[in-house]
């Protein structure tokens, strides 16, 4: 989500080095040992969120035009999932994530590939940020919107812990680079305890059961700053309590409030569509899958002679030659049949609920929070720890949907005459039914819009927690979800989506002596081999 937590980290520009460059992996050669599927096989994608979109197009650039027919079952009547939209006085705002981090190579690609823009809201980021401790009812940190100023307070408050905040984030982003390379040369991984052993050793398997507050301590940050700036992430951001947070979740949030953050100018939720189309997808919209289950036929199918059956609400089936599952089971309740050995998947836990509410105001109240700032002043105030009735507020910036999008389009029956703007609420409980939208607004207030949804998973017991394997079976049968509990970020379901989608092309080309499944023959020398959304 975007935040103006940044503003802290682009103060820290002034002491620490500057973020590396995205790193890039164009140039590379064109594949011309990969094969290409030539009797093409079909491979169903349940979940038209941005991991089965991601999926989608990523596998489509493995296979070649028409190297496979990919069918994407969603169950409801829009693309892209939890990337949703509200519309407010003819505006449409993202009321799902929003942040993306520079080094996110994977929806960096994406978005110029679809000839998507980025937004980094320079024009909107003079929101001063404020770190409200709801249990004292006492502002933390003020910041007053001169960089030079609120250095100094930063420093006289935190000391050099930012410095070593920082340099940990940066050392982890370092290491979770390593990934796109790996991924870009086809490697695939069965568990995600795999995949981040490959991208930073033992230290980040480590991380998925280490309490965020021990590691930051362990990297010399400061308890006051954990509590503070780490507490505001973690509710802002996962809408969770510090102390519930593991390592790996904790550190992901915490980069996403460095500077550079953007989100994409025509919408979030908007990617999915054009993602699929250019995949050449057939795109199946209230279709609500009820099973999938693995059929063993010798002589059938592809790579092993498995196929997969996908049975939809309605009692119709399909066969496929792969599968890749895009929706997390807590929430799709999708019944896997047949698959051994595979355990319980989908019993990692529940998902978190999260509400945001959209407020057209003109100011935020000062009252509640005891004074500090005056009615009408542009500040974003985020709680130290969640709450029921708030964890954020901050003001909000409409999007600019495309014409062919499937969300809300805009229109020019705004009238700033009314309301300044567009305030958005988070918190873990609905508001309605409270005083709270009037407490933090006035009475003076616009009809609000609300977004309630299972947002991401519940960190709370991570100690001891089982993960689903990515891959179901060792075959062609792969499940990019199992990320999320590692991570929720737009950015961790696109890395299981290339994960998927490895998995489902090394099954359905496994070499079988001198011969190749699927009738696979290499492709001619000018059909390029996609990584990370980009063309190589």
């Amino acid at each position: 989500r975007m935040t103006s937590l940044h503003r802290i980290f682009a103060i820290l520009t002034l002491l620490a080095h500057p973020t590396p460059a995205l790193a890039s992996s164009e140039g590379e050669g064109e594949g011309e040992g990969n094969p290409r599927l030539v009797s093409a096989p079909r491979v169903a994608i349940i979940g038209g969120g941005i991991g089965g979109s991601a999926s989608a197009h990523l596998l489509r650039g493995l296979v070649g035009e028409g190297g496979a027919d990919i069918d994407v079952y969603e169950k409801e009547d829009h693309l892209c999932g939890r990337l949703g939209f509200v519309q407010l006085n003819g505006k449409v705002y993202n009321s799902g994530g929003e942040v993306i981090h520079p080094r996110n190579m994977y929806m960096t690609n994406f978005t110029k590939f679809v000839g998507f823009h980025k937004d980094d809201g320079s024009e909107d980021d003079d929101s001063p940020l404020y770190l409200f401790d709801p249990a004292s009812k006492t502002f933390k940190l003020k910041q007053t919107g001169t960089d030079f100023v609120d250095l100094l307070l930063f420093i006289w408050n935190y000391g050099l812990s930012p410095l070593y905040l920082d340099w940990s984030v940066n050392k982890m982003l370092e290491k979770f680079d390593n990934i796109y390379t790996l991924q870009a040369n086809g490697a695939t991984f069965e568990r995600v305890e795999d995949m981040l052993h490959a991208m930073g050793g033992d230290e980040f398997v480590s991380m998925l059961r280490t309490p965020l507050f021990d590691y930051l301590k362990t990297q010399g940050v400061g308890e006051s700053l954990i509590n503070d700036l780490a507490g505001a992430a973690m509710a802002v951001n996962y809408g969770q309590n510090l102390k519930e947070m593991p390592a790996f979740v904790g550190m992901v949030s915490m980069a996403g409030v460095q500077p550079g953050l953007w989100n994409i100018k025509e919408g979030n939720g908007n990617i999915c569509l054009p993602l699929l189309q250019k995949a050449k997808a057939n795109i199946m919209l209230k279709k609500t899958v009820r099973s999938v289950a693995r059929n063993e036929a010798k002589g059938k199918g592809c790579g092993d002679g498995v196929t997969y059956s996908v049975e939809l609400d309605d009692g119709s089936s399909s066969q496929y030659d792969g599968v890749i599952l895009a929706s997390p089971l807590q929430l799709s309740g999708i019944e896997l049949k047949n698959f051994p050995n595979l355990g319980a998947p989908g019993k990692e836990g529940e998902y978190h609920r999260t509400v945001a509410t959209f407020v057209p105001a003109k100011g935020i109240q000062p009252d509640y929070f005891g004074g500090g700032f005056s009615y009408g002043d542009d500040v974003e105030i985020l709680a130290t720890r969640p709450g029921n009735k708030f964890s954020s507020v901050s003001n909000k910036y409409p999007v600019s949907p495309p014409s062919s999008s499937s969300s809300p389009s805009s229109s020019s029956s705004f009238s700033s005459d009314n309301f300044s703007g567009v305030y958005k609420v988070f918190s873990n409980l609905p508001l309605s039914g409270t005083d709270m939208v009037d407490t933090l607004f006035g009475t003076n207030h616009g009809e609000t819009q609300v977004a309630d949804w299972k947002a991401y998973p519940s960190y709370t017991g991570f100690e001891k927690r089982e993960i689903t394997p990515l891959s179901l079976d060792g075959g062609a049968a792969a499940y990019t979800s199992p990320i999320e509990w590692a991570a929720s970020a737009m950015e961790m379901s696109c890395l299981g989506a290339a994960n998927a989608a490895n998995l489902v092309f090394k099954a359905l080309s496994k070499n079988e002596g001198d011969s190749l499944s699927c009738d696979l023959t290499k492709p001619p020398a000018e059909v390029k081999k996609q990584h990370a959304g980009g063309e190589l």
